[in-house]
């Protein structure tokens, strides 16, 4: 028998059960399980396990995947990459040595671990309560009341009584006038709520185009609540590595640290827009407030505004005038412009560089039905500076068009703190206007206390004027808005900076653990490894970065200077050549080529390019003064000239 054909023999459509690791799947009842407990997916998730296992030791291509799960619908390769990465998670599999799904560079995926067909009789439970549990959040109204009483000892046999939702009701209803108690007691809340994380909205639409909509109306609700004071409200970037996962909402308010987390569903179908939201409290999963939208599309601002009110209320917060006409507040009035800026927001954030062209372009579109809209101004100018910043435009090119958006922001709305954030993000990258940059930094602070990228920006701004202390506290502080990863990441680039290289490689390890899919991670922990001579395993990681990153220039260079730093000249010379080649047709920042030069050991020659790079106003030359890959030139008078020019304050 071939091998093609034990494996349909063995993963065949017929099959009901497989086992594989820890794990058992039940495809008929559509189950995960880990040693019996139910691992929770979503139904995309579930549709690509049982695709990987059904084509067990094949290759199957990220566009075989896309027209197998999407069937008739274009949809971009992040909806597959959300699902895997979730997927993996769910496994608890790691990308760079993978014990169940292999990624395959430049071709698509397979599933590597041995699956075998099971003959058992019923599977686990799905969902069981047991007395003195905490109650699932994810369960109907009735369901809960039920799971109430069963943790109080009154009932038993939860999943049975499930199935009879009616005499439960009854029995609910005797239960509480037997001991005089009422459901709102049972789930009262005792104090007010500080601390919330708005977990991503679930697109309940049958097209994946609609992903913008869920996404935007969270980052809404997020920028919303995150300027309440009384009220600390986790950032945008830290839940979104909870999306695609379908999680216990306490699981994740323990997770995150917060008191009560907020979810909901956006369903949009012609002319109906339906959104579910519910608020749970953390600590015994009893909802604290939930409630049900119809309405037409047009009308989302004021279902935003709605569920921002509720939530304000259900947390208890005393707010002046003021504070409920930010609640109510609308930057603009033209919806087709608001949904416009949803759709750049929703590229933007992926960073890739035709995403983030693409974004740019719904944010012109929504300038221009609404050509006071300063949201879609501030979103363009962030759009150019990472274009710029990661060297996919001249700097000169991308960095003049982000001021000019970003000031136009700031003229058409003076108290928006993303108007400010976007200007000083072009002072502090290209400008190196560091009076302005502060003065717009702490404007920004003023109008959101909360505002996370103001935090990072600043931090890293205190290390690379060599105020380490300062910085690290920065970034500390920051762990309260941003999630773990992004704070490992934020965090052990400073300590790197500050030649705390053991503390760097501890929260880079940390952040790649977390997310071992991210390509910058890998690197920096390379860089690390590097100052402490572990180079075998500072190439490996700057390896893993250059093929997760799908063969950047940036990460190739880094590479090159690992290569050149480990003696390994004829790869570092290759690289070289490679940049050198892509610079005659392309830009090509001459950063990246005095990085691969100081790796080999060309001094002269690194000094040459890092004359150009400040030409060209390469945004890296901000860390010249404390980025230990340039320690060889501290003694060159051509440096020392160049770090005055640059100018950073002491």
């Amino acid at each position: 028998m071939s091998p093609q054909e034990k494996h349909v023999r063995i993963i065949g459509e017929e099959t009901r059960f497989y086992d594989f690791g820890p794990f058992r799947v039940d495809a008929s009842e559509r189950l995960l399980l880990r040693n019996g407990a139910p691992i929770p997916l979503t139904p995309k998730v579930f549709d690509l396990l049982l695709l990987l296992m059904r084509n067990l030791g094949n290759v199957l291509s990220k566009d075989e995947i896309m027209s197998k799960l999407w069937p008739d619908t274009i949809v971009e390769e992040n909806n597959l990459t959300v699902n895997m990465s979730a997927l993996r998670k769910a496994l608890n599999d790691d990308s760079s040595q993978p014990q169940y799904i292999e990624t395959i560079p430049r071709r698509g995926y397979r599933f590597v671990a041995e699956v075998r067909e099971v003959n058992a009789g019923a599977a686990p439970s799905a969902r069981t309560t047991e007395p003195g549990s905490i109650i699932d959040a994810s369960l109907t109204s009735t369901e809960r009341d039920v799971a109430a009483l069963s943790a109080l000892g009154a009932v038993s046999n939860f999943d049975w009584m499930k199935r009879h939702k009616f005499a439960l009701s009854a029995l609910t209803i005797v239960f509480l006038a037997l001991t005089g108690m009422s459901l709102s007691s049972l789930f009262k809340s005792e104090r007010a709520i500080e601390s919330l994380a708005v977990l991503p909205f679930v697109n309940g639409s049958a097209e994946p185009q609609a992903e913008y909509l869920s996404d935007g109306i969270t980052e809404s609700l997020v920028n919303k609540l995150s300027q309440l004071p009384g009220l600390r409200v986790k950032a945008h970037s830290t839940i979104l590595r909870y999306k695609g996962r379908n999680l216990n909402p306490p699981e994740i308010g323990r997770d995150l640290g917060v008191q009560a987390v907020l979810t909901g569903t956006v369903t949009q179908r012609g002319n109906s827009l339906v959104v579910q939201a519910e608020m749970v409290r953390v600590s015994d999963g009893a909802q604290i407030w939930g409630e049900h939208y119809s309405r037409e599309p047009a009308d989302i601002l004021a279902v935003q505004e709605e569920v921002a009110r509720r939530i304000a209320d259900a947390s208890h917060l005393k707010l002046t005038g003021a504070q409920q006409q930010h609640l109510a507040r609308r930057y603009t009035e033209n919806i087709e412009a608001y949904n416009l800026y949803l759709k750049g927001r929703y590229h933007e954030r992926h960073f890739t560089s035709d995403q983030v062209k693409l974004g740019i372009d719904y944010f012109r579109k929504a300038i221009e039905k609404d050509p006071g809209y300063a949201l879609a101004y501030a979103g363009l100018a962030d759009s150019y500076v990472a274009l710029g910043a990661y060297y996919v435009l001249p700097p000169a090119e991308a960095f003049a068009e982000a001021r000019q958006a970003a000031t136009r922001a700031v003229d058409l709305d003076q108290t928006l703190s993303e108007a400010y954030v976007s200007l000083a993000m072009v002072q502090y990258c290209y400008d190196w206007d560091w009076l302005n940059y502060e003065k717009n930094s702490r404007r920004a602070g003023e109008l959101n206390p909360n505002d996370a990228k103001n935090y990072y920006v600043h931090s890293e701004y205190l290390a690379a004027i060599g105020h380490f202390e300062e910085a690290i506290a920065g970034a500390k502080r920051a762990r309260e808005l941003e999630s773990p990863l992004d704070v490992d990441t934020n965090l052990g680039w400073i300590l790197y900076l500050a030649r705390r290289y053991d503390e760097a490689i501890e929260q880079y390890q940390k952040a790649v653990d977390l997310d071992p899919d991210l390509f910058r991670p890998h690197r920096l922990l390379g860089l690390a490894y590097l100052q402490k001579d572990r180079q075998d395993q500072a190439i490996a990681e700057i390896q893993k970065s250059v093929i997760l990153s799908g063969g950047s220039l940036e990460e190739k260079a880094y590479l090159g200077y690992a290569c050149g730093v480990a003696g390994r000249r004829s790869e570092a010379i290759k690289m070289l050549g490679e940049l050198k080649a892509r610079a005659e047709r392309e830009y090509v920042s001459p950063y990246l080529m005095a990085l691969v030069g100081m790796g080999l050991g060309n001094k002269d020659q690194a000094l040459s390019w890092l004359d150009q790079a400040y030409d060209a106003r390469s945004v890296n030359l901000i860390y010249l003064n404390v980025e230990p890959i340039f320690d060889n030139l501290r003694s060159a008078p051509r440096f020392n000239d160049l770090l005055r020019r640059v100018g950073l304050p002491s």
